[in-house]
């Protein structure tokens, strides 16, 4: 009978695929910690903001 809302804030680069990944790894984490999660009735939500002020290590998408 109850709502959780997190949100996740980080400063790297992420587009939208990234940061949806991020807000569905932050849900498997809420569901473990948070007994019972994903009923009908709460509206247990994860939103992923980012500044994409640093480049992710590795991240090479403008070479080509």
């Amino acid at each position: 009978m109850n709502t959780t809302v997190a949100v996740v804030a980080t400063d790297a680069m992420l587009d939208k695929e990234g940061a949806n990944k991020v807000a569905q790894m932050a849900q498997d984490g809420l569901a473990r910690a948070i007994i019972p999660a994903h009923t009908m009735y709460n509206g247990d939500t994860v939103f992923c903001l980012s500044t994409g002020e640093k480049r992710l290590s590795g991240d090479d998408s403008d070479r080509r």
